[in-house]
Formats: C-alpha cells, sequence, structure tokens
C-alpha cells in the first residue's frame, strides 16, 4: 500500500512510534551500557582497593625496614622504642591486610604472589623482631661490641629476607595497576563507543522523524495547494476544472469532496438556468395575458358603461314599479282590511243565527214537552222560526253590506285617486 494512501491519523502515529521507538532504543541500550559501566566501576573500584591495599602492605612493610635501620642507627632508647612500637605496628596492620588479600577475588598468579608476599613478609618479621630485640639489648647495655654484632646480623640475615615480600608485593601491585588501567581504558573506550551509538541512534531516529514530517508536510501543503486552486478556481466561476488528488487518506477525501461540490454547482448552475429559460418563457406568456387582460379590460370597461346606462333606466322603471306595487299593496291591505272587517261581520252573523238556532231548538225542545198535540201547531212554530231566521238574516246582511259598501266608497276610492 503506498504511504500517501495512509490516513493521517496513521502517518501521525508512524512518526510518533518512531521516535518513541528511536527513544526507547536509547533509553535502553543507555540502561544496558549504565548496567555495564557500574559494572566496570565496580571492578575498577575493587582493582583501585587492591592496588591500595598492596601499595599500603607494601608502604608498610618498608616503614618496618625503615624502623630497623633507624632503630641500627639512633642511639636514644626512647626513640629506639618509638620504632621498635612502630615496627611491630606496622607488621600487626600487614598481617591483617594479607588476611583481607586472602578473602578478595584473586586470580591463581595473584594468590601466589600473594602466598609468596605472606611467607617473605613473615620470615622477614621473625629475623627483623630478633633483630630488634637485639639492638634494644646492645643500647641498654651500651655494649658496641653487640651492637656491632646486631648490625651486621641485620645486613647478613634480615636485609635479605626483605627482597622476597618487596618484590611479590611489588608485582602484586603492579599487575593490578596495570589490570586497572586496562578495565578504566576498556570502560572508557566501551563509555566512548557507547555514547558514539547513543549519538548515531538519536541522530538516525531524529533524521527519521525529520524526513517523516517533511513528507507529510510535504504531502499537507502540495494537497492543500490542489485543493485552494481548485476553490480559487470554481470560486472564479470555472465549474469545470476538478481536483487531481487520488490518494485515500484525508486529503483525498477533501479532493473528492471538492470535485463532488464543483459538480453539484454545476448541476445548480444548469437547472437555475433551465429555471431561468422557463421563468423567461412564462413572462413572456404573462406579459401576453397582459395585454388580453387590457383590452377585455377595455371591453368590460364599455360593457359596464352600457350595463351603468341600462341600469339608470331599470332603477327608473323599478322605482316606478316600487311606486305602483306600493299602491297595490297599499289597495291590497285595504281590501284586506276591509274583508278581514266583513268576515268579521259574517262571524258576528253566523254566531247571532247560532244562538237564535240554539234558543229555536230549546224552544222547539220545550214544546215537544208538552207534546205534540197537533200538527197544526208544529207547523206553525216551524214557520215561525224559518220567517224570523230568513228575516233576520236578511236584514243583517243587507247592514253589513251597506256598511261595507259605504266604507269602501268613503274611504278607499278617494285615496286611489289620490295616489
Amino acid at each position: 500500500m503506498k504511504w500517501s494512501n495512509f490516513k493521517m491519523r496513521t502517518k501521525l502515529l508512524t512518526l510518533a512510534s518512531i521516535g518513541v521507538a528511536g527513544l526507547l532504543m536509547v533509553g535502553v541500550m543507555s540502561v544496558v551500557d549504565l548496567t555495564r559501566a557500574n559494572k566496570d566501576l565496580q571492578q575498577l573500584n575493587s582493582g583501585i582497593q587492591e592496588v591500595t591495599r598492596f601499595s599500603e602492605m607494601k608502604n608498610r612493610l618498608l616503614m618496618a625496614r625503615l624502623d630497623l635501620v633507624y632503630m641500627m642507627a639512633l642511639q636514644d632508647m626512647v626513640k629506639i622504642n618509638e620504632k621498635y612500637d612502630d615496627y611491630n605496628k606496622q607488621f600487626t596492620a600487614i598481617r591483617t591486610l594479607v588476611q583481607e588479600v586472602e578473602h578478595s577475588d584473586l586470580d591463581q598468579d595473584e594468590k601466589r604472589l600473594a602466598a609468596t608476599f605472606k611467607d617473605g613478609e613473615e620470615a622477614y618479621a621473625v629475623q627483623g623482631t630478633k633483630l630488634a630485640e637485639l639492638l634494644l639489648d646492645a643500647h641498654k647495655k651500651h655494649d658496641q661490641a653487640a651492637l656491632a654484632a646486631a648490625v651486621t646480623f641485620g645486613a647478613e640475615h634480615v636485609a635479605p629476607l626483605y627482597k622476597i615480600p618487596a618484590e611479590a608485593i611489588e608485582a602484586l601491585n603492579s599487575r593490578n595497576v596495570k589490570v586497572s588501567g586496562e578495565l578504566f581504558r576498556e570502560a572508557n573506550k566501551t563509555a566512548k563507543n557507547k555514547i558514539v551509538v547513543n549519538v548515531i541512534l538519536i541522530a538516525v531516529t531524529i533524521l527519521a522523524s525529520i524526513i517523516i514530517s517533511v513528507i507529510i508536510a510535504r504531502g499537507i501543503t502540495n494537497t492543500l495547494s490542489n485543493v485552494f486552486k481548485t476553490m480559487a478556481a470554481i470560486a472564479s466561476g470555472d465549474l469545470t476544472v476538478r481536483s487531481l488528488i487520488t490518494s485515500l487518506d484525508e486529503m483525498g477525501m477533501l479532493g473528492k469532496e471538492m470535485n463532488l461540490m464543483g459538480e453539484k454547482l454545476s448541476e445548480i448552475i444548469r437547472r437555475l438556468s433551465d429555471n431561468s429559460l422557463s421563468v423567461s418563457s412564462a413572462a413572456v406568456q404573462m406579459h401576453s395575458t397582459a395585454e388580453q387582460m387590457s383590452t377585455n379590460t377595455e371591453q368590460l370597461a364599455a360593457q359596464a358603461s352600457t350595463i351603468a346606462t341600462a341600469c339608470e333606466e331599470m332603477s327608473a322603471t323599478s322605482s316606478e314599479i316600487a311606486r305602483n306595487c306600493h299602491a297595490a299593496a297599499s289597495d291590497s291591505t285595504k281590501a284586506n282590511d276591509a274583508a278581514v272587517i266583513g268576515a268579521k261581520v259574517v262571524e258576528e252573523t253566523v254566531l247571532v243565527m247560532s244562538r237564535i238556532a240554539e234558543k229555536v231548538r230549546t224552544t222547539a225542545l220545550t214544546v215537544e214537552t208538552l207534546g205534540s198535540k197537533s200538527d197544526q201547531i208544529g207547523q206553525i212554530i216551524g214557520t215561525i222560526e224559518q220567517g224570523l231566521i230568513t228575516h233576520f238574516m236578511k236584514r243583517r246582511l243587507r247592514r253589513n253590506t251597506h256598511n261595507v259598501t259605504r266604507h269602501y266608497i268613503t274611504k278607499v276610492l278617494p285615496q286611489q285617486s289620490a295616489g
């Protein structure tokens, strides 16, 4: 898979991983180097302690020899006793150091040399002690012959014994100094090499991080530059330009979105153009319709004028019709009032006749209770009843008719004539 197709997050994680890995390697190597250096330092410290111990043994052995020499040369008993005490102290310290050396980690040669030193030191100590006692005795007795014999004993029997432990301790000391020096030089060389390796590793890590950072930055800047150019072209009106980014990372996604935006803008512009043509066509059609509506409006105005004139004539006719209708309504009302009055008169007449008929029936019933003694009385009663009813009705009808006629002639007709 191409590097440009990795996601930006993966690229940054790769950069961070390289840095962390480099630092981790440097840290691990530093820990290992420090461990080794610590071990070397411990060995070097041990070697230095051995050198110090051997040097102290050599120096104390030499001091013990000098004490014997001073005892042979001095005449003051106090100083001679001091040198004798110091002599004993020096060998006591030497024996302590020998015990420490025996318990230390020595190789075979060092053990051999240490054993030689121990044997020679003990022999020298025995003879040296004997010499010291001879010197003390001679000085106490102020015996010059004994003093000369003691000096001769020292020169012939004690002095030669010094050479063996002195050479052994010198060999041990030289050997340890050499070993310590070699160990120091090796540790120093190793430390320098490790420093060089760590510096190289850090430099490689930094260089790799810089290279990857530059690659990532260049990829981002180049991609953004392409995107900005595409955006500028689209903003200037060129909707045909497209981004050339083909990677699969975020920048590629941005380029694809930019191309999609350009396509959508082109589609929107195309639709707007189509809609503009449709709107233009509709505007032309609306203009034609407006002109037609204007013509129709003028015709409607003329027709409205004609209709207004007709309406005025109809209004006048309607006014006359209204007046006639009002007169007819008034006549109808008056006739209706007269009819109502006549109906009331008729109702009153019928009511009176009903009352008379009721009374006649009552009278007939009364007559019937008396018994129908003769048909003549019945006929007379019927004739009287019929005559009375007929006379009364005629009379009542004539009166009512007369009243109605008089009301019509005196009130209705004059009003109609006036209207």
